[in-house]
């Protein structure tokens, strides 16, 4: 014979049995319920990116390097400059010249286009060299374009240099001549004057000036002669073996990051809002509902036929058999017990017939009643006929010519045919004289009602029905059912008076349900 734990018992149970869930396991508990967020946020940036890069151009990028040389005219040009020029600020004037408007022109007309793509130059003012890199949709293009531009460049500032040359020696030959009609001017006052002293200094100042600008003016001279090149190719440009854009594989790889991350975001914006009801600690959360009394895992068969009646040792019977319990233990006098839920497809049907399975498996005489006059489906469950039943009954039909017995101890009474007015069926006083004369016949009575959609007329059945009982067994399904609306629709059944037991939390998910299993004993008992 079973035994029946107490109230305190279940009390203590209830809480020794709740798992502990880390904070880890909890993050990675919503990033698995909101997968598909994810995974939209991963194709929403991933498919665009694969598609852009597929269908943009390649690009080859080509790089020739040169030396820049330093000549006279040069020094000269600085000098003339006031030194204010640093190696830095030469590299940047340069890189300006490849980059600007004169060269790329010289390229267009060495080349024969009408446009071309623009160079890119990089100095290094420590060793005078500039990098010249060119990206073109061709490898061929982009080699040729990127030694055409340093070919340019030094075609532009050897004309310039050549310029700045006639110019520097011109200037020249003009302090030559002024230094030189000083010097003469001094000799003539030098032959005239005794006091010579200054005027020598002077000279002899003037004439070092000349030798220096002479000196500088020969120099500049060799230069133009030798042609000197203002730059000098260290590096020419070959044609590159591959594209270095798109890059596929770092493409692919940022956008699988950036979904992930857009997923995620959006997953836990949403679960964040998201107020379904997913476990049991959600219901126990609702200030209005009761206490949880059963667990039921996942299970698609469990609905045809009933699991207790055929697989009486799996969890999800051991589920109804711990509910069954649970009623007994918190009340022992309740006989008549509703079962609803609080909205269509929770599974309320599903768990009355289970529950007069577990009263009739402990011994009880029990009978599971369908007193959903809108939409039977207890008959369905348990695969008998419903063409006579409960409406037969309230219209003085006896109940023995509608009771199917299962066995000596489970009876089930349908429906019957559906009446015009379901909900004053209910609340005729023949209804409450059935109730009545099941309670004499049976030790328990189930009793299977409409769900408390309060949108539909389903609402007033349920409450009429509670009239009549002892205690109101509301189901949840898990996943299914708006932690507002059941503590909302919940709450106003109860101010109707229904004495409300408590809610089953149905569709539990197996992995958070599994360590609970081994608290029930083989009698449905917590041992």
């Amino acid at each position: 014979m079973a035994v029946v734990a107490t109230p305190r018992a279940l009390q203590r149970l209830d809480t020794a049995v709740r798992p502990r869930v880390s904070p880890l396991r909890s993050v990675w508990a919503r990033v698995v319920r909101r997968r598909w967020f994810v995974a939209a946020g991963v194709l929403a940036t991933l498919l665009p990116a694969l598609l852009l890069t597929l269908l943009h151009d390649d690009l080859y990028r080509a790089e020739s390097t040169m030396l820049l040389t330093r000549s006279s005219i040069d020094e000269l040009v600085e000098l003339d400059a006031s030194a204010g020029d640093t190696a830095a600020r030469r590299i940047n004037n340069e890189i300006g010249i490849v980059e600007g408007v004169i060269v790329r022109s010289q390229v267009l007309t060495t080349l024969g286009l009408e446009a071309a793509p623009r160079a890119q130059a990089f100095g290094d003012a420590s060793s005078d060299l500039i990098t010249v890199r060119v990206e073109a949709t061709t490898a061929e293009l982009a080699a040729v374009l990127a030694n055409t531009y340093v070919d340019a460049y030094i075609q532009v500032k050897t004309a310039e240099n050549a310029q700045l040359a006639n110019t520097a020696v011109a200037r020249l030959q003009e302090w030559i001549a002024e230094l030189q009609t000083q010097i003469e001017a001094l000799d003539d006052q030098l032959a005239s004057s005794t006091n010579t002293t200054a005027l020598i200094a002077e000279r002899t100042k003037l004439g070092e000036e000349q030798a220096e600008l002479s000196d500088n003016l020969q120099q500049i001279r060799v230069d133009m002669a030798l042609g000197i090149a203002p730059a000098e190719v260290i590096d020419t440009a070959t044609e590159p073996d591959s594209p270095f854009e798109p890059d596929l594989w770092n493409v692919l790889l940022a956008a699988l990051a950036a979904g992930l991350a857009l997923g995620l975001i959006g997953a836990f914006v949403v679960d964040e809002f998201d107020d379904t009801l997913r476990s049991v600690d959600d219901i126990r959360r609702l200030t209005g509902v009761g206490p949880v009394l059963a667990a039921v895992p996942i299970d698609p068969s469990a609905a045809t036929p009933p699991i207790a009646l055929v697989r009486s040792s799996d969890p999800a019977a051991t589920a109804y058999r711990v509910l069954r319990n649970q009623l007994v233990a918190l009340d022992r006098t309740r006989q008549v017990f509703q079962v609803t839920s609080v909205g269509i497809g929770s599974g309320a049907t599903t768990t009355a017939a289970n529950l007069g399975i577990a009263f009739a498996e402990h011994g009880d005489s029990v009978v599971v009643v369908d007193a959903d006059l809108r939409n039977p489906h207890l008959h369905k469950v348990f695969g008998v006929s419903g063409r006579l039943g409960l409406v037969d009954n309230l219209a003085d039909e006896s109940i023995d010519m509608t009771s199917l017995p299962l066995d000596e101890r489970l009876t089930v009474i349908a429906s019957g045919p559906i009446p015009p007015d379901p909900a004053a069926v209910l609340a005729s006083n023949a209804f409450d004289e059935f109730v009545a004369e099941l309670r004499r016949r049976f030790t328990y009575v189930v009793i299977d009602t409409p769900p408390l959609d309060t949108a539909s007329d389903t609402a007033s059945d349920a409450a009429l029905v509670a009239r009549t009982v002892d205690a109101v067994v509301v189901v949840t399904g898990m996943g299914d059912s708006s932690a507002r609306e059941v503590d909302r629709t919940v709450a106003e059944f109860v101010q109707t008076g229904a004495p409300l037991a408590g809610v089953v939390a149905n569709r539990i998910h197996g992995r958070s349900h599994g360590r609970n299993r081994r608290g029930w004993g083989s009698n449905g008992l917590f041992e």
